[in-house]
């Protein structure tokens, strides 16, 4: 009866343990920070925080409570983790937990920098962020709402790159992710009227560009296109390239370059409504890939592969007019 009683208690105190915070043994999330969220929490942002007392920017993790009184602070710093956890009571700051003994002498500042700067909470759990293969140079993700994957360049170095732009349904707040020289670029920011501010910069590189880059977006924003929720499938369709489910229909036709003497096999994919496409070849050897947008009259290249195509989008759209007739459903 003894050992009875002391499993028992055992047991309790273990049920006891688990809910604390009240979420029954809680869940790691990753969520592009340096560590994973935790269900015990409500909602988080990532964010870059500067410390001025050693000149060290470092990419944090912040957590709270529905209420915002509560937060959790996870990020590293000289290669050891740091975790802070504090309350707020009016203009009472309360730490609860600092892994280190380090960082609790800055939580007034880290308070105000939250205040301040992490205007975007996004919720923990509700929806696992899945990463969509989109045809850029890193996958989207489905915490946006629409994306771009157009050609950008850098007229410092001369450089043109493949980047992928994301957006939320109110375009104003956009993420840019790019190879630059070898290394991953990934520049977050938030518009309001004529201000922007950068919100995240993975190497510090790329926050000069902020208003270069949006303006280049702007000239871009009608070839933006909903990020698909679910996976998006590839369809065998019997042309150069499969067809993919985050468009509508799609046709596979003989397209002649009149330039090179050259007669191609052509998938082409659109949307519904027929003002957007895509259109995907081999041409000597390299896989062609063309996006574009119809506006009226206006065509507008989205997307280039290779910079050949773009200049054959008038032709390629007056043939599809002309000769495309037949479409088929994706999927």
């Amino acid at each position: 009866m003894k050992k009875l009683k002391t499993l028992l208690i055992a047991v309790a105190i273990v049920l006891c343990l688990a809910v604390v915070g009240g979420t029954a043994f809680a869940e790691e999330i990753d969520v592009g920070g340096p560590y994973p969220a935790t269900t015990d929490w409500d909602e988080y942002a990532v964010t870059e925080y500067y410390f001025a007392e050693t000149d060290e920017t470092v990419d944090m993790l912040v957590e709270t409570n529905s209420d915002h009184n509560k937060f959790a602070v996870l990020f590293d710093f000289f290669g050891d983790k740091q975790e802070m956890r504090f309350s707020v009571n009016g203009d009472a700051l309360t730490v609860d937990y600092d892994l280190t003994g380090f960082i609790g002498k800055d939580v007034k500042a880290i308070y105000a920098f939250i205040q301040e700067k992490v205007t975007e909470w996004k919720p923990i759990g509700e929806e696992k962020v899945k990463e969509v293969d989109v045809g850029g140079p890193y996958p989207a993700t489905t915490d946006w709402d629409e994306y771009l994957v157009a050609e950008y360049y850098f007229a410092e170095t001369d450089e043109n790159v493949d980047m992928l732009i994301e957006t939320n349904s109110a375009h104003d707040k956009f993420a840019v992710l790019f190879d630059f020289f070898g290394d991953k670029q990934e520049m977050r920011f938030s518009v309001n009227g004529d201000a922007l501010t950068v919100d995240y910069d993975l190497t510090g590189f790329i926050g000069k560009d902020v208003k270069a880059i949006y303006a280049f977006i702007q000239e871009q924003k009608d070839g933006f296109k909903p990020i698909p929720k679910g996976e998006v499938k590839e369809v065998e369709v019997g042309g150069p390239y499969p067809a993919t489910t985050d468009w509508d229909e799609y046709a596979v036709a003989e397209y002649y370059f009149a330039e090179t003497d050259e007669d191609v096999d052509m998938l082409i994919e659109t949307n519904s409504a027929h003002d957007k496409f895509a259109v995907l070849f081999n041409f000597f050897g390299d896989k062609q890939e063309m996006r574009f947008s119809v506006n009226g009259d206006a065509l507008t290249v989205d997307y280039d592969l290779t910079g050949f195509i773009g200049k054959d989008v008038k032709a390629i759209y007056a043939f599809i007019q002309e000769n495309v007739t037949d479409w088929a459903k994706i999927g």
